[in-house]
């Protein structure tokens, strides 16, 4: 999986864990946001229907704290 076209310059897939759940893969999805001052991980949830094709929602689950 990588960043998407929507996401800001600096934006990199960190981590990434998959599992099986009710017929289709849900994934935590690490999101690493580099900027010139500071370095900060997210994580959102990602899915798919084949293990093959993923799709990230865009809502991030566990912002960092601050």
């Amino acid at each position: 999986m990588q960043a998407g076209a929507d996401d800001p310059d600096g934006t990199e897939i960190y981590g990434w864990s998959a599992f099986p759940y009710g017929g289709q893969w849900i994934a935590w999805t690490q999101i690493h946001h580099s900027q010139p001052h500071l370095g900060f991980i997210d994580m959102a949830v990602s899915h798919s229907r084949d293990g093959l094709l993923w799709q990230r929602e865009p809502q991030t689950v566990l912002p960092v704290g601050l």
